[in-house]
């Protein structure tokens, strides 16, 4: 009996050690969050190269496991390590705390399915799969708002819905990885079990890649605290619960991010925020800033957020409850917004496209507005018929019966091609409420890229071997390189990693010599276009940049500056639209061009050729002073008139005549274009142009990359010095940037 009794005081005291490690791991959190919950997988900022993994835990550290859809088993898994951060706070009220993970995935492959699982203590996830978006410009996605999920007993109508237009997809072969909700996913905000039950109960969240803004119902606190009234607390919950990138306005209540998905630039505002006056001017400068950035990167512009844009109830689209309208239609007109959308009023209703407030018939320019029904139980009725002329249709224009769709509920699917975006709003029976097409009005975000790629790349040659180094900005264009020689022989080939640096190395080259090549570049739409390629085996010459024209008087200057090393380079060639125009000393930094002979729309290159007369260094531009009309040096109000008598006279703008004189890059040269003008040379405004960064790459040695920076036409990169006694040169100096670089330092032996 002692015996006993000693061996059951071991075993409790084995248990009490046992009860205080696991006390101690999981720090007292919450016992209601389990190891592994709250799952979601995000958009990145480039959903083709990154997504964020985000989850709930009563461990603080846990292990994400990553790899392709195919290996199901897990047997090439990434393991990636992640440290959570302690949250008692959000859910206060209702006692629950847990750790928070957001874990940032990148360098992943375009258009390509993964699947991950997620180990906190000895406990594993579920598999969720996902796929990255591609570049092709076709994909499809899906948009839901205002389901407002709550307790799992209670409202079960509302993920159910959710549910059954899932299944409507798929039975219509839909194909989406996109899912994009305009906000009140839940009914309180701040009652942890309305995301429990959304998070569990909505089955397609397992399996796609998902992104929202935030809703006033998101905002609620919990229902526990307020069981008689609904009370806006803040986006802690959200901010809690969900993940997106971190490229906001850096204000912590507010929740707007953006992030790009194939063609397509989604903005997403945080109109709860925004009734504070300081953080709306602060988005509007914001969406101003990053849609200039990626100007360029993709070829259709979403707006979202949860406030309605107009008011879906009584039709006003202009007034004190569409204060959302009035407050950005002026930016969306300015920078093209295709797409606004938007939730709250439970109610359908799609505008006709507006541009400058007014109604636009044939859609050849202006946003349209669109409001999402709600999903479930929570149907509302339309009041009023006001502004009629603005809409393309509302809610009691698609149904005979008034003033709902089948079951109260609806969602809208979209498919995406380069020639434009195709809305389908689905009821609950699987019916089709509305069609429409917004026809494309950029093009497709890779196509410019095809001829500027060329111009990217840079060359060096050391011991017999000559590196071809390409900008990553333009590998996730391209699918494979290929190298033939004069004869039209293979040399090399090279398939791209996606959004990295990549070169082609070239061996066995003689040295003083310039090979004639051909790149053969097919890209990821299909099509394959080959340029010629001149690759030298020449010293280093030292450097030449900054070549650009400038107009005085009547000439037109060529000038650059230059840093020669050795006497590889005995002389320059100036052309003029191909043609070559004179042969001058390599002493010389500049050329004139009587401008009589010359035009806005000419070309100018500069080659650098050696004694034998191979061309080592060549480079083409444009004359570049924005709106220049009457083509003096000088931008002031003789260039309006000139620009309004060319107008009159249905002059056609082509080139680069069209490129200097679209100020507002809206496709054509008119009044808009001669607006801003003469706001600029009146001193009203700073620029007539949205600003160009272009990115810069730096690499190392072993061709990692270890700077990336973002500079503005005609500005310089920093690059960093380099102590190394066998370091040589850079592949480029970094001055003057007119496009993408990467810029490789080069070293001896």
């Amino acid at each position: 009996m002692k015996k006993f009794t000693y061996m059951k005081k071991i075993f409790i005291f084995i248990l009490s050690v046992v009860s205080i490690l696991t006390l101690a791991l999981r720090s007292n959190v919450n016992a209601a969050v389990s190891a592994v919950g709250m799952i979601w997988t995000q958009a990145g900022e480039d959903s083709s190269t990154e997504l964020i993994v985000a989850w709930h835990s009563n461990f603080n550290t846990g292990t994400l496991y990553w790899t392709l859809d195919s290996d199901t088993s897990f047997a090439n898994a990434t393991a990636i390590s992640a440290t959570g951060v302690f949250d008692n706070k959000s859910y206060e009220y209702d006692k629950v705390s847990f750790y928070e993970f957001k874990v940032t995935v990148k360098d992943l492959n375009p258009d390509t399915k993964y699947r991950y699982r997620i180990k906190c203590g000895t406990t594993y996830s579920e598999a969720k799969t996902c796929k990255t978006a591609g570049n092709s410009g076709n994909f499809s996605f899906w948009w839901i708002g205002d389901y407002h999920t709550y307790k799992i007993d209670s409202c079960t109508t509302r993920y159910t819905y959710v549910n059954t237009f899932a299944g409507i997809l798929d039975k219509a072969n839909k194909d989406y990885s996109l899912v994009v909700s305009s906000g009140d996913n839940v009914s309180y905000g701040g009652s942890y079990d309305n995301y429990e039950v959304m998070n569990s109960q909505i089955k397609m969240f397992s399996k796609v890649v998902f992104a929202s803004t935030t809703g006033n119902h998101d905002y609620y606190g919990s229902h526990n605290q307020y069981p008689e009234s609904s009370v806006n607390i803040d986006n802690r919950f959200f901010e809690s619960v969900f993940a997106h990138p971190d490229n906001g306005i850096g204000d912590p209540i507010d929740s707007s991010y953006w992030f790009k998905y194939n063609s397509i630039m989604f903005v997403m505002l945080d109109s709860l925020a925004a009734g504070y006056s300081h953080t709306l001017a602060a988005q509007k400068e914001w969406f101003e800033r990053i849609v200039q950035q990626n100007e360029g990167t993709f070829q259709y512009l979403i707006v979202m957020e949860h406030y309605p844009w107009m008011n879906a109830l009584t039709g006003e689209h202009s007034g004190p409850y569409t204060s959302n309208f009035n407050q950005w239609y002026q930016l969306f007109d300015k920078y093209g917004v295709d797409l606004a959308l938007a939730g709250d009023h439970h109610v359908y209703y799609r505008s006709k496209f507006i541009y400058d407030n007014q109604p636009v018939e044939d859609g050849s320019k202006g946003t349209m507005y669109v409001g999402c029904p709600q999903i479930g139980d929570r149907s509302r009725t339309i009041t009023d018929r006001k502004d009629p002329e603005y809409y393309a249709i509302r809610i009691d224009d698609i149904d005979t019966e008034p003033n709902k769709l089948a079951n109260y509920s609806g969602s809208t699917f979209f498919t995406v091609t380069p020639s434009g975006i195709t809305g389908e709003l689905f009821d609950t029976t699987g019916a089709v409420k509305d069609t429409y097409t917004i026809t494309a009005k950029r093009e497709v975000n890779w196509s410019s890229k095809k001829d500027q790629f060329i111009n990217s790349l840079q060359q060096s040659y050391a011991n017999g071997i000559a590196s071809i180094d390409f900008a990553p900005s333009y590998s996730e264009y391209i699918s494979k390189i290929k190298v033939m020689d004069s004869n039209n022989a293979l040399i090399a080939s090279v398939l791209p990693a996606k959004n990295k640096a990549f070169s082609i190395k070239l061996e066995n080259l003689e040295a003083n010599k310039v090979y004639n090549l051909k790149l053969v570049v097919e890209y990821v739409d299909g099509t394959s276009k080959t340029f010629s390629y001149a690759c030298n085996t020449y010293a280093h010459y030292g450097s030449i940049d900054s070549f650009k024209a400038t107009v005085n008087d009547n000439k037109l200057l060529l000038s650059w500056n230059q840093d020669l090393k050795n006497d590889v380079i005995s002389k320059y060639r100036i052309s003029r639209n191909g043609t070559a125009l004179e042969t001058i000393n390599a002493t010389s930094n500049s050329y004139e061009v009587a401008k009589s002979d010359t035009s806005l729309a000419a070309s100018y290159t500069l080659e650098a050729l050696t004694s034998s007369d191979d061309v080592v260094y060549s480079q083409t531009i444009y004359y570049n002073l924005f709106g220049d009309v009457n083509f003096d040096g000088a931008v002031n109000k003789d260039d309006v008139s000139s620009l309004f008598t060319k107008i009159q006279s249905q002059y056609q703008f082509e080139g680069n005549e069209k490129t200097i004189l679209d100020l507002n890059a809206d496709g054509k040269v008119d009044i808009g274009d001669a607006i801003l003008i003469y706001e600029y040379a009146n001193k009203e405004i700073d620029s007539m142009i949205k600003s160009k960064l272009f990115t810069v790459t730096i690499l190392d040695k072993d061709g990692k990359i270890i700077s990336t920076q973002k500079v503005a036409f005609g500005a310089d990169a920093v690059l960093p010095a380099i102590s190394d006694a066998n370091f040589l040169y850079y592949t480029n100096n970094g001055k003057y940037i007119t496009q993408d670089l990467i810029i490789r330092p080069v070293y001896q032996g």
